[in-house]
């Protein structure tokens, strides 16, 4: 083999083997290989001059492991396992997972302990979910904090969201079985 045929094999095993360490960092078991995993993400990586990989998250650019890690809080159940995923949250000031609620009796002290008793009453008592800006209604959902962050990194930001999901129409879906078998029903 020519050493021009060999270099993009090379590339591509760094490329590998930096995103493997980066699914490594999350400490987030996924139900999918990291193949699947990534693919199922949907972002392009993209790496920086000293080969980590970042994606593009909510109109951040974020380490991947960051990325991946917000991902598995903002998707849905069979993704990854729930109980792999981070206590503290997804970071990056996003709302996570921590509240009164979500903490043993053990974890309430040692919290009281490493940062005190006012940081603690400042804990939700549930934690309120996460999920993926993709849609203006999804925007309208967030904690005015959250819109706050948003919008200070790119005043465009909401501008930019579509009003509704690309494959859903305006009006939503109709169950024309469900449709049907009302109209079959119905006298006249």
């Amino acid at each position: 083999m020519s050493e021009e045929t060999q270099k993009p094999a090379r590339e591509i095993g760094w490329q590998a083997t930096a995103i493997n360490e980066s699914f490594a960092k999350t400490g987030i078991k996924f139900t999918k290989s990291n193949a699947d995993t990534l693919k199922a993400f949907g972002r392009d990586v993209v790496f920086d001059d000293d080969g980590r990989p970042h994606v593009n998250f909510d109109s951040e650019i974020l380490p991947l492991e960051d990325g991946l890690t917000r991902w598995a809080f903002d998707s849905a159940d069979g993704v990854a396992d729930r109980r792999t995923l981070p206590r503290e949250g997804a970071g990056g000031g996003r709302v996570g997972t921590m509240s009164k609620s979500g903490l043993t009796l053990a974890e309430k002290l040692e919290f009281i302990r490493v940062r005190g008793g006012a940081a603690y009453e400042a804990l939700p008592l549930k934690s309120a979910g996460t999920f993926e800006v993709k849609t203006k209604q999804d925007f309208y959902k967030l904690p005015r904090a959250e819109k706050v962050r948003l919008t200070g990194k790119d005043p465009h930001f909401f501008s930019k969201l579509p009003d509704a999901p690309s494959d859903q129409p305006k009006g939503g879906y109709v169950n024309h079985a469900a449709l049907a078998k009302h109209r079959a029903t119905r006298p006249g």
